[in-house]
């Protein structure tokens, strides 16, 4: 269990992103996202639509085009507004690109391609719900093993002695990573189609979590 201490500056007072800097990350973030999505779009060839993009299935780096765009926005447009915490939010964004992305979804990758070349002869390789128990079981593994890799990279990178633990946030931040593992669960169903829908907007957390760091 981790218990959120609040961080205090020099005068003893509580720190607090303004609502300008709490603004400036999330349309940063937005702006991200919505880069990440043309991108996509033109690697997909096809139109820039929410029709067409509705019905697009995901694939794990397209997930982390879209976690880069929100980080990238969130930390442009947190550190334009509160240039204090520039350090922080530099931390902070390499936990979440390297400890809520690019380890877990590489686990989940992983994992889902290790439990099918394993029940290949096997009558678990048509099994959805087994699929999905692989996927996050291997995501569970990538947040704690891309937290640690995180914290040894932070530590060399800006000397933060600090370990960071796990938290509620990090696991609230893999509700996009969550819907990609319903995906690749279940490829071409209802079920994954439904699933991919939400992986655009569910990658705002990580760019606001960056901008209004302190």
């Amino acid at each position: 269990m981790v218990i959120n201490i609040p961080k205090y500056n020099q005068n003893q007072q509580i720190l607090q992103p303004t609502k300008l800097n709490k603004t400036a990350s999330i349309t940063g973030s937005l702006l991200g996202i919505m880069g990440a999505t043309a991108i996509i779009a033109k690697q997909r060839k096809v139109n820039l639509s929410l029709k067409n993009l509705f019905n697009i299935e995901y694939k794990g780096y397209e997930v982390l085009e879209f976690a880069s765009g929100s980080i990238m926005g969130g930390f442009i447009g947190g550190s334009l507004t509160d240039k204090k915490h520039v350090k922080k939010k530099m931390e902070e964004g390499v936990s979440q690109i390297v400890g809520n992305y690019i380890v877990p979804t590489l686990s989940v990758v992983a994992g889902v391609k290790l439990y099918n070349n394993l029940t290949k002869n096997s009558q678990l390789k048509n099994s959805k719900i087994a699929r999905f128990a692989a996927g996050m079981i291997s995501l569970a593994g990538g947040v704690i093993g891309g937290n640690k890799a995180s914290s040894i990279i932070n530590k060399h990178l800006f000397n933060d002695k600090n370990t960071r633990s796990v938290n509620w946030k990090d696991w609230a931040s893999q509700f996009d990573n969550t819907c990609f593992v319903t995906s690749i669960a279940s490829r071409g169903s209802n079920v994954a189609k439904i699933a991919s829908k939400f992986i655009p907007l569910t990658h705002i957390l990580p760019g606001v979590a960056i901008g209004t760091k302190q």
